[in-house]
């Protein structure tokens, strides 16, 4: 009899210390699934890489622009030749944010295109991947920036506003298509870090998975820490 293919999961962290998007990518390799971690400098997870081959899983770290659309959708075909595309995780924050009198205009072009135009690539082209099985979650994680917006987090908030419509109407349009989409907003973080104090990132984690784990009826599209 042959053997069923391997359960994939990519995991590209737009984060600057990507460590969401490492927790994330530990407990994907302990469900099972071989994971695709990627960032702008791959160099950075290699220690979370070598930690995860100890622990018996499998793991490939990648150098990914998360605004590249080439590199993006090269990512989720090259995970989904190796295996049926489970999940695909996009986790994002941004850390310098002055008020918007002192903004340069590129500040809000890079806000947006961490924020907003890397997460459209990845949902994108992981629905492409995951469609003829529908079935698949794609996830969005990172860092909230509720209203009322406080100066001088505006240009950041102005971005994350983008993204949370961005997974709003994903969730829209795919769930018809058997595809689960869940945005994890961290709460208490308008200031642009990805976790809260408090915040231990397997209990983000835990909870992202069991959202994962929900039959279709019971879906959630939004948690909140």
């Amino acid at each position: 009899m042959a053997s069923k293919p391997p359960k994939t999961a990519v995991v590209l962290a737009a984060e600057p210390d990507c460590a969401v998007g490492s927790a994330l990518a530990r407990r994907f390799a302990a469900e099972g699934m071989h994971v695709y971690l990627a960032a702008s400098d791959a160099g950075i997870l290699q220690g979370v890489a070598e930690d995860i081959r100890r622990s018996g899983g499998t793991v490939i770290a990648l150098t990914v622009n998360a605004s590249s659309e080439d590199a993006v959708a090269q990512l989720l075909q090259r995970a989904a030749a190796t295996g049926s595309l489970e999940i695909a995780a996009y986790t994002t924050s941004a850390l310098v944010d002055p008020a918007l009198l002192d903004a340069p205009g590129e500040l809000l072009e890079q806000l947006w295109r961490r924020n907003v135009y890397g997460a459209f690539l990845l949902g994108r082209e992981a629905a492409k991947m995951m469609l003829p099985d529908r079935r698949g979650t794609v996830l969005f994680a990172g860092a909230a920036a509720e209203p009322p917006v406080r100066p001088p987090f505006s240009p950041f908030a102005i971005a994350k506003s983008g993204l949370r419509a961005l997974a709003q109407g994903m969730a829209k349009e795919f769930k018809p298509l058997g595809l689960h989409v869940l945005d994890a907003v961290l709460e208490g973080t308008d200031h642009g870090a990805v976790l809260p104090d408090g915040v231990d990132p397997h209990d983000l984690v835990d909870r992202c998975w069991a959202a994962h784990c929900q039959p279709a009826h019971e879906w959630s599209h939004e948690i909140r820490f």
